[in-house]
């Protein structure tokens, strides 16, 4: 008897082991529920992979990879990866420094001399950690007057950056992520392997591991028959492909089958004696010098390009990418052995969520905290609107380049975006708010007061560093002030271009041969706020005469990109 029930007791084991690694039917038809939009006929869809514990639980294909010839996406399928290949290009950085090939410590100007004048210590491990000071070439050639249907080389990218004199911090610093960082990555990997990129990805990093369908993207296999073709829908349901002609992307954009992927994040998990100095190195957080780490609301920054963060409790690392309608995920549960990967090509922005929900499905028991807050259980304290009545109005992050506004309705605090939509804050204190979410994220928002007595707010998203916003009165300003003030025209050096300002329908506006105009808002004191992406926010300098001097265009990508304007 005893034999026996050993034997039920084993069985029973076995098979909450095995529900464990293979989806049930409920947990199989949720996950297929997250795909539908993918299964509407001759549609672009997607593909997706779990593993856990070495073995592949879970891959789907769903949709066709080319609407027009009605090619299913298959498990071969390549997606442009977008972001995610800055994972690859970290990799065979690290890879090439324990083959001791090249070394973190070496300056960046020892394999590209033309930025020898930019900054003589800069060194090649700035450059995994964002820490380098090098403006993004993105923001840059957008201000220059690039747009997205233009030709846009390589080349022309490392022009804008070696254009700049200085780096705009002393690299090791501060952290700035700028998509320069891995564009000069895949350029060292090239000079140090005397190879092109491509080839040196192909040979050291992609075949070794058995992957088959990756590749560095480039204007002439753009057109690779097996590469997905990425699509937008417009608003009526119709399926238009979207071309891409950003040739910049062909050394840091890599596309990449669900197959592969698997085999990719496979390798990062239990890595061949080969590859495990550089995987561990991977997934260490990376720090200035002076210990601090690089923290968003995604995470904490590791030398892999993913970020660390607390899913409900659990320990989760990240990666995300998105590109002319593709879009690609990777979420990793390492306590668990557990990965999920998403790749589509259906125009949606981002595709996380298809993981991480399938993954609060599949780990249910595992996570430490719920999938919302129950704010009924926090301690609060009432609206006091005679203290509180000082916190509406307008905010304003000029590095974000967000402008927010607070509003007291129906006796709620409540924190207003640009769309109108309202989320109520909570008041914890008379001087700290949480904000009233769907999901288990804690977001904190406290106010406190600068030494000239203005209001500042902080908002906190999990372990990120806050984001600062200052509070100000929306100024109307006549033209005719702002056009004697503020009118004439500037000059960049670094990019050898420039913009001529005029005042018009109480505010500014910017242009130069090459773009549209860009509107620019007077925010407060002298900074103004722009409507496009790339100049966003910018800030007038005066001369002792309070004559204008210049301004700076400021982001968390550019800082301190600098106008002068000329005198006649």
């Amino acid at each position: 008897m005893n034999f026996i029930k050993l034997i039920i007791l084993m069985l029973l084991l076995w098979s909450i082991s095995l529900n464990a690694q293979n989806p049930n039917a409920i947990q199989q038809t949720y996950i297929d529920s997250l795909t539908s939009h993918w299964k509407k006929p001759n549609h672009p869809g997607g593909a997706m992979a779990i593993i856990q514990n070495g073995d592949i639980v879970l891959q789907k294909t769903v949709g066709k990879a080319n609407v027009k010839t009605a090619k299913s996406i298959t498990p071969q399928t390549p997606f442009q990866l977008a972001q995610m290949s800055d994972s690859f290009i970290a990799f065979a950085i690290l890879q090439l420094h324990y083959q001791k090939k090249i070394s973190l410590e070496d300056n960046v100007s020892n394999y590209l001399p033309q930025l020898n004048k930019l900054s003589k210590e800069l060194k090649v491990k700035h450059l995994l950690q964002q820490s380098s000071g090098v403006q993004d070439y993105e923001v840059l050639k957008n201000i220059v007057g690039w747009d997205d249907s233009s030709s846009f080389s390589i080349e022309n990218a490392l022009k804008l950056i070696a254009s700049q004199s200085e780096t705009c911090f002393a690299p090791g610093n501060e952290f700035s992520n700028s998509r320069s960082n891995m564009l000069l990555a895949s350029q060292v990997i090239a000079k140090a392997s005397q190879m092109e990129f491509a080839d040196y990805m192909e040979t050291y990093v992609f075949l070794p591991l058995g992957m088959k369908n990756t590749f560095v993207l480039s204007t002439e296999n753009q057109t690779n028959e097996k590469l997905a073709i990425s699509y937008r829908i417009d608003e009526t349901g119709t399926v238009m492909p979207i071309p891409s002609k950003k040739e910049t992307y062909a050394s840091i954009n890599i596309s990449s089958s669900i197959e592969d992927m698997t085999k990719w994040e496979m390798n990062l998990f239990s890595p061949s004696r080969e590859t495990k100095a550089a995987a561990d190195h991977f997934k260490s957080y990376v720090t200035l010098d002076d210990g601090s780490q690089f923290n968003v609301p995604s995470g904490t920054l590791i030398y892999g390009q993913r970020n660390i963060h607390k899913e409900r409790g659990l320990e989760t690392t990240m990666s995300t990418g998105g590109i002319d309608g593709f879009a690609s995920a990777v979420f990793n549960f390492p306590s668990k052995n557990f990965s999920v990967i998403t790749l589509s090509n259906n125009g949606e922005g981002y595709n996380g969520y298809i993981g991480m929900l399938s993954a609060h499905s599949l780990l249910a028991h595992a996570f430490k905290e719920p999938t919302s807050i129950n704010f009924s259980k926090l301690k609060t304290i009432p609206l006091d609107k005679k203290y509180h009545k000082t916190y509406e109005g307008m905010y304003w992050d000029a590095v974000g380049e967000l402008s927010r506004e607070l509003r007291i309705d129906n006796d709620t605090l409540r924190y207003v975006r640009p769309n109108g939509n309202k989320t109520a804050l909570i008041p914890l204190s008379r001087d700290t708010f949480q904000m009233k979410t769907d999901f288990d994220d804690k977001i904190i928002l406290t106010f406190s007061r600068d030494a000239k007595n203005n209001i500042q707010m902080e908002y906190f998203f999990r372990e990120a560093t806050p984001f600062k916003f200052v509070k100000y009165t929306p100024k109307i300003i006549p033209t005719e002030v702002l056009s004697s003030k503020y009118a004439g025209d500037y000059y960049c050096k670094t990019l050898g271009t420039g913009y001529s300002i005029q005042g018009e329908n109480n505010g500014l506006v910017a242009s130069n041969v090459k773009t549209t105009s860009i509107n620019l808002k007077p925010i407060y004191q002298e900074i103004f706020a722009g409507d496009t992406w790339y100049m966003g926010s910018i800030e007038f300098v005066l001369d002792a005469t309070q004559e204008v001097k210049g301004f700076y265009v400021r982001n968390d990508a550019v800082r301190n990109l600098w106008f002068e304007k000329i005198l006649k």
